[in-house]
């Protein structure tokens, strides 16, 4: 929407506050957030902010480092588009990290994926006898719920120590549905790339073309998958897996359909790390027309119970076992 989001700190009088103000194309505060255009976070001692992101509930994510009272930690927040904080996040919508008594953490990077989880690159220093001790590099992921992602290296954290200077988290970016951490470690500069799941594919489109046939296609937002996967349905409800197709391809023909039938399809792209979310379901209707002239050969059954649930499973077995084209 072209808005502008700013995070730093404030002097309150007495220490320093997070601050995240959010500003119009035009260059003036937004007073639809917070009422003033701004969020003043106070943890009770100084507080820091160095990263921000607008993710794509239209929530603002801020992350930067909070005095504890004996040294730094990772602070997390999430307000609403309205600039409150958002208490669906960890309860209160603030996060905080701290690898240990003594050891301060600090915020290099953050980057949001399609699901809503937040990655965040850092690391952690520490003085030992008035002397700054080498510190780790950091990695931390966190669900959209605010909670440490077991998933990622079982406990939402990755943390590396070269054992050859002070090791940092300097920044995070997105590429597809990879996340790409620069770290340096002593006086040598790396990319740590770590993936996920591919991006969910849009706009799904179904037209018929015949009476057996009904085509369909759809955008390709990711870089990554290795395919997609498509589902069919006759009620738009129960809907199983009728085919998967290659990397980069945008388009499928689903044949041997029922004339003057309406049937629902969604797609989704999948990799080694998972499958995105569904594509939103598109519906079409087969056109008017005898099937016999396809070659199609029909076993008439019947079955007990509920007519729609039986009808739904006969006609499922049917397409999956019983046709012949």
């Amino acid at each position: 929407d072209g808005n502008v989001v700013v995070v730093g700190s404030t002097d309150n009088g007495s220490d320093y506050d997070l601050v995240v103000l959010r500003y119009l194309p035009t260059g003036q505060l937004d007073l639809t957030f917070n009422a003033v255009g701004s969020r003043v976070y106070d943890g009770g001692s100084d507080d820091f902010g160095s990263a921000a992101l607008v993710d794509g509930d239209g929530n603002v994510v801020v992350a930067g480092q909070r005095d504890n009272g004996a040294d730094g930690d990772i602070a997390l927040l999430r307000c609403t588009s309205a600039g409150a904080l958002d208490t669906t996040f960890s309860g209160d919508g603030v996060v905080t990290f701290d690898s240990g008594a003594g050891k301060s953490e600090y915020v290099g990077g953050l980057a949001v994926d399609a699901f809503g989880s937040l990655y965040l690159s850092g690391g952690t220093s520490e003085v030992v006898n008035g002397a700054l001790k080498d510190g780790d590099s950091l990695i931390l992921k966190y669900t959209s719920a605010g909670v440490p992602d077991a998933t990622f290296d079982g406990d939402g954290l990755v943390a590396v120590d070269s054992g050859v200077g002070q090791d940092m988290g300097m920044g995070m970016s997105r590429g597809g549905s990879f996340f790409v951490a620069e770290v340096r470690m002593g006086t040598m500069a790396l990319v740590a790339k770590y993936g996920g799941p591919p991006l969910a594919p849009s706009a799904l489109t179904a037209a018929a073309v015949s009476s057996f046939q009904i085509n369909l296609t759809w955008i390709d937002n990711s870089n990554d998958e290795d395919g997609f996967r498509i589902e069919r349905s006759y009620n738009g409800d129960a809907y199983f897996e009728v085919a998967t197709v290659g990397a980069g391809v945008t388009s499928y023909e689903n044949k041997s359909l029922d004339a003057s039938f309406v049937v629902y399809h969604r797609v989704r792209a999948y990799n080694e790390y998972g499958t995105s979310g569904y594509s939103v379901a598109a519906e079409a209707e087969t056109f008017a027309g005898d099937h016999k002239s396809q070659g199609f050969c029909y076993i008439a059954t019947a079955a007990e119970g509920d007519g729609s649930s039986g009808v739904r499973s006969l006609e499922g077995f049917r397409d999956r076992y019983l046709r012949a084209n």
